[in-house]
């Protein structure tokens, strides 16, 4: 991740159940991004994180955000 650069966290939970949730988790990546030097952006992002919490695994991974159905969190 480039200093600079626009990254939206987004958290999603499967099943399961967890001892802290999915705002925690972004908050905290939101805190390492900002570490950084890059920018947590929520409405115009360049790349996007993206965590699917599913029992006792999680997925994670990174793209650019016109490779993504939608760069909204919520969308």
């Amino acid at each position: 991740i480039e200093r600079g650069s626009k990254v939206a966290v987004q958290v999603r939970k499967a099943r399961g159940e967890f001892y802290f949730n999915p705002v925690d988790i972004k908050t905290a990546i939101d805190e390492m991004l900002s570490e950084l030097g890059a920018e947590a952006e929520i409405k115009a992002p360049e790349q996007i994180i993206s965590i699917l919490l599913d029992g006792d695994k999680f997925y994670m991974g990174m793209s650019a955000a016109q490779m993504n159905l939608s760069t909204w969190s919520g969308g």
